[in-house]
């Protein structure tokens, strides 16, 4: 099933989906499906952004930002300002308890990790 989503519900849905804040929608879209919530509200918004906070710890950026002046990308780390910006994002990706959660992605850090252990110790 193809991952769909709408943000006719956010106050700034014009603003959120122009320019890199339109990146940065698109990558919280796409975590939606690793952090088990499907839509952000005023009740869960703290909820989502520990949930990214704790995937970005795990993985590292979500969303390269615009080059800096020397030409480098730059990681982009989410902030609260850019979860409660989007309340009202909605998506059809599946829903995870914490718990659930926490396995899946102890899970993935462990996967991750393994695979860099083998790699350094196969070179």
């Amino acid at each position: 099933m193809p991952l769909t989503w709408d943000i006719t519900e956010v106050i700034d849905f014009v603003d959120i989906n122009s320019g890199f804040e339109s990146i940065k929608t698109q990558g919280l879209v796409f975590a939606t499906m690793a952090i088990g919530m499907h839509n952000i509200t005023d009740a869960n918004a703290g909820e989502f952004y520990t949930r990214i906070k704790m995937l970005e710890g795990v993985n590292g950026h979500l969303v390269v930002g615009p080059e800096t002046e020397d030409g480098s990308s730059r990681y982009y780390f989410y902030t609260p300002d850019d979860i409660q910006r989007r309340i009202g994002l909605r998506t059809n990706a599946s829903s995870l308890t914490k718990t659930k959660f926490l396995n899946h992605l102890y899970q993935f850090g462990a996967d991750l990790y393994n695979r860099s252990v083998k790699v350094a110790v196969s070179a």
